[in-house]
């Protein structure tokens, strides 16, 4: 972050939402400590995740897969295949 702000200056909009730099920015200008910091980018991820969440819930041909482990990587897959047929 550090480097992208003494190459571009300032961040866009955009980047400047994104999860992480605000943080990383603060932390850079000794706003908040590191652990502060990081409980922020943790916060935030979540809250974000959330939202994705709500926002696929309104397309009905999404099909929601449960969490898998690894192990269980080429299970899901074939399920998958067989649902998009």
């Amino acid at each position: 972050v550090e480097a992208l702000v003494a190459k571009h200056g300032s961040l866009g909009r955009t980047a400047a939402q994104a999860v992480g730099y605000q943080e990383a920015l603060a932390l850079l200008h000794e706003e908040c400590s590191l652990d502060e910091a990081i409980e922020q980018v943790k916060i935030r991820t979540r809250r974000f995740a959330r939202r994705q969440e709500t926002w696929f819930r309104g397309f009905e041909e999404c099909i929601w897969i449960p969490q898998i482990m690894p192990v269980e990587v080429d299970a899901t897959v074939d399920q998958i295949l067989e649902q998009a047929d």
